[in-house]
């Protein structure tokens, strides 16, 4: 799994929300400084009581929004693809599944799988590719989706918030997917998960 060109955007906006509640605008004490925006204590500590009350009253997290560009099996993907109020662009499996020859780089698997089973897919993945540029009879694409195993490493775009990805880090705790132990690493790199993902 890859994570990579994350950004992040949202924190004023979500501070600024949570306050709302209250009428405590005066009480906020966070800046915008040379590198960027830096929440203060007495903001983090409404976040954070609003976070243990529940996802009903966090909602200002909801508006910390993350963009990030992941490349995983897609395994993994149908697994992530269960959470609400996520946007994923992905490489479209129609358009560019017969782009390239398909290589043993491009699944995610042990060796047992690479010296055994999945050389014989291979094999006849790009065979079918191969017709299929040849003939452009779709019947070969169709064998190839077919045929597709779940390692199949895709990458996609994704936009998600932090009240998801915290869904997210406390659900997938112990899980048997080693994916889900990157992306919980990963989430925990995130401004103030500390206070608010990881909680």
């Amino acid at each position: 799994m890859k994570i990579e060109n994350v950004r992040i955007t949202g924190f004023e906006e979500a501070v600024r929300g949570a306050r709302n509640s209250f009428d405590s605008w005066d009480r906020s004490d966070s800046r915008t400084g040379e590198n960027g925006f830096v929440m203060g204590d007495a903001d983090k500590r409404l976040l954070l009581k609003l976070v243990q009350a529940g996802d009903a009253h966090a909602k200002a997290l909801r508006m910390v929004t993350v963009y990030a560009d992941i490349t995983a099996p897609r395994y993994w993907w149908t697994e992530f693809d269960t959470y609400r109020h996520v946007v994923r662009c992905s490489c479209s499996t129609m358009h560019t599944i017969t782009k390239k020859p398909f290589e043993m780089d491009s699944f995610a698997c042990d060796e047992f799988l690479e010296h055994n089973a999945l050389s014989y897919v291979l094999c006849a993945l790009n065979i079918f590719r191969e017709n299929f540029l040849r003939d452009k009879d779709r019947k070969w694409w169709k064998r190839i989706i077919q045929l597709l195993p779940q390692s199949y490493i895709q990458r996609s775009t994704v936009m998600m918030n932090y009240q998801v990805l915290r869904n997210i880090y406390l659900q997938r705790k112990g899980h048997r997917l080693s994916e889900w132990h990157e992306f919980r690493e990963w989430a925990e790199t995130l401004p103030y998960a500390g206070e608010l993902i990881c909680i």
